[in-house]
């Protein structure tokens, strides 16, 4: 009997997953909370909250340009490196001793990255990515 009064109780307050009724009325779910509760914390984190002042010392450019989400130079070099180390990963777990280095995969996954960061540096003298990744290839 006990277990019956337990579920009707739990019904009349919601349900398991909102919050009982603070006094308004209004029932707020659990999961909105949490989200409320994220936020509020990552708040000191995110580029949204805290804009980049209008003559922004060094310092200042430097604590926005780290925080969330990644965003300009840094946040292209950081994909860059994550992804290489993904690839890598991904590459051991398929082909064991061949993606380590001094194999055949390992190999062709750094002429791989050294075109894709050979194209990158030569469009900074304004010539095409593929001159730079076709230079980087013939070299090899």
């Amino acid at each position: 009997m006990s277990d019956e009064n337990a579920a009707l109780n739990t019904e009349a307050n919601g349900g398991p997953d909102t919050e009982p009724d603070t006094g308004g009325g209004r029932r707020e779910p659990r999961c909105a909370a949490l989200r409320h509760c994220c936020a509020n914390t990552t708040r000191p984190f995110r580029t949204k909250y805290n804009p980049l002042p209008h003559e922004p010392s060094f310092g200042q450019q430097l604590k926005y340009n780290l925080l969330c989400p990644p965003h300009g130079k840094l946040a292209r070099y950081l994909m860059f490196v994550l992804m290489f180390g993904v690839c890598w990963a991904v590459m051991i777990s398929i082909t064991g001793s061949q993606g380590l280095p001094g194999g055949n995969f390992f190999s062709l996954l750094i002429l791989f990255f050294t075109c894709a960061l050979g194209g990158y540096l030569v469009s900074f003298i304004r010539l095409p990515p593929l001159l730079g990744k076709r230079t980087i290839i013939l070299k090899k």
